[in-house]
């Protein structure tokens, strides 16, 4: 170990570490974040079968991890004053891999979401102040185009590729795998800081004694309660159930409470005057939260490619890593056209037209006889499409932001975005699926039965084949009869897909429209308040 170094002006490696050693370390640093996180989507129900436990707390593990993350963003503010970097990035590793090999072995779902909020908070740690190092470096101008178009197009393309593996190891092993692929690049990590990174201080030293910890409990109390209002919703019949009426009592007195003790304390977990002295970061969160209405259907297509085409996880990951060329061109496009101050709402009404594109194309070729590779251009629209409107919303919600409150900015950003739109979006979702599948299932089940010839030819042609093969007539026609059953409702399926693609596709051309609509989104960027760093190295 180079102990005896001194950093090289604001580098957080040695200065005996050579430039092309110190970039690479910090690209595997925040690329082995990515295979960090709780619950893989791709191993719910695996999860949910080890356990014997109900898919809708698997749901809430996996979005656990995501409100760690939220809500210990203020409190790193304050570890990295506190902590020398190396000190606090071995912890959050060393956190993170105990974690790994934890969850691996868990016999309850309740000790899942525990796990999964603490992989989060973990992961929290070494994730952002992994980004401010990677800004020290590559975006020494603190651009807020770059900074986006940089950290995004990492980002995103980090989680597409962990989403792979963990769809394999879903498959070709157990649920736990998807845990176990994040060890090697922790261990990595580990390495890289223990012999590289240098131990002296990048700021002064803060006490963490005056953390408004009351503040952080009553919004995990919030952020709980309406993940569990979203997932347990349908189940429980929403609001005719006691448990959807107390979440909802719980989440409002919370949001009460925490709203009067953010305004009566000196210091706060999240200073509300940043949405006062800069209105526009409002209409920024309030778009990144309506995004998620055009961006987040995945289950629909998912349910179609699985339940009418028949492929399985790994089909559907495999078809996601074509997502990346969509980030890696649309992201650092957006970026470069915001880095040159280029009109915001133009850019963001492109995204939605690229969400129309894909919308559309997407339903013509929702038909049960297609394959899987006819969905790869749609599916580079789509990624293209996300990236460019969320690149686009994170440069406007930062820009003019004082330094002193883009803190309790970027805490919004996360929180509004992975906390509240994503869960309440999927629940949006998954009812307009079942509200759209059973008007279809019902229509044709009746039509079925109207005809009194096709639904008994159907029956008794499948009972002869059976019959043929030794069942008995009875078995035979109950066998027919699950098979039409099943027959019908794939049909529904992909009606049903089609009809929310079909509508989303003209939601996203009327956003777009009023998107252009909206002068204001032009931000004016003003230069003396966006040149210091979104997060300090």
């Amino acid at each position: 170990m180079l102990v005896g170094s001194k950093p090289a002006g604001s580098s957080s490696f040695y200065k005996e570490v050579p430039g092309w050693l110190s970039d690479l370390s910090i690209f595997i640093l925040l690329l082995s974040q990515s295979f960090v996180s709780g619950v893989s989507a791709y191993s719910i129900s695996e999860v949910t079968s080890f356990l014997g436990s109900s898919s809708e707390l698997i749901h809430m593990a996996f979005y656990a991890s995501s409100i760690g993350l939220a809500a210990v963003l203020p409190l790193f503010y304050r570890i990295r004053k506190y902590m020398r970097r190396k000190r606090m990035w071995l912890c959050g590793l060393m956190l993170e891999l105990i974690l790994c090999l934890a969850a691996a072995h868990l016999s309850s779902a309740g000790e899942l979401v525990a796990v999964s909020f603490l992989l989060g908070a973990a992961k929290c740690i070494c994730l952002i102040d992994g980004i401010g190092i990677l800004m020290a470096r590559f975006n020494p101008g603190n651009s807020r185009g770059l900074f986006y178009g940089l950290y995004y197009s990492i980002s995103y393309t980090g989680s597409q590729v962990a989403g792979y593996f963990a769809a394999i190891s879903v498959l070709d092993y157990d649920w736990s795998y998807t845990y176990y692929i994040a060890i090697p690049g922790i261990i990595i990590s580990m390495v890289i800081v223990g012999f590289l990174m240098h131990h002296y201080r990048a700021h002064r030293k803060v006490p963490i004694y005056q953390f408004d910890w009351l503040g952080m409990i009553l919004f995990l109390m919030l952020a709980f309660c309406v993940c569990f209002i979203a997932i347990f919703g349908q189940r429980l019949d929403w609001w005719d159930a006691k448990e959807i009426r107390t979440a909802s009592l719980i989440a409002g007195g919370s949001l009460i409470m925490f709203i009067l003790k953010m305004l009566s304390t000196r210091r706060p977990y999240l200073n509300l005057s940043t949405l006062s002295k800069f209105p526009h970061t409002i209409t920024g969160f309030v778009l990144m939260f309506l995004l998620y209405f055009v961006y987040n259907s995945s289950s629909v297509f998912s349910g179609f490619v699985q339940s009418v085409m028949g492929y399985d996880y790994r089909n559907v990951a495999a078809l996601n890593l074509w997502m990346l060329p969509g980030f890696l061109i649309a992201i650092p496009m957006a970026g470069y056209l915001l880095h040159h101050h280029y009109r915001s709402r133009v850019v963001l009404a492109m995204a939605f037209l690229l969400f129309a594109g894909y919308y559309w194309m997407t339903y013509f070729l929702f038909y049960p006889e297609g394959a899987i590779h006819y969905f790869i251009i749609p599916q580079i629209l789509k990624a293209a499409a996300y990236g460019m409107a969320i690149t686009t919303l994170s440069y406007y919600a930062s820009t003019n932001v004082e330094k002193n409150y883009n803190g309790d900015r970027a805490f919004l950003s996360v929180a509004v975005r992975y906390v509240f739109a994503a869960p309440v979006s999927a629940s949006w979702f998954s009812r307009l699926v079942l509200v759209h599948t059973t008007k279809h299932f019902t229509a044709m089940t009746a039509s079925v039965t109207a005809d009194r010839l096709a639904g008994p030819e159907y029956i008794e042609g499948v009972s002869r084949k059976f019959m043929q093969f030794g069942y008995d007539a009875d078995h035979a026609r109950q066998v027919g009869s699950l098979l039409l059953h099943h027959k019908i409702l794939k049909e529904a399926t992909m009606l049903s897909a089609r009809d929310i693609y079909l509508w989303l596709g003209v939601t996203a051309i009327l956003v777009m429209l009023i998107i252009l609509l909206i002068k204001k989104l032009d931000i004016h960027y003003l230069k003396n308040k966006n040149s210091y760093a979104l997060l300090d190295a």
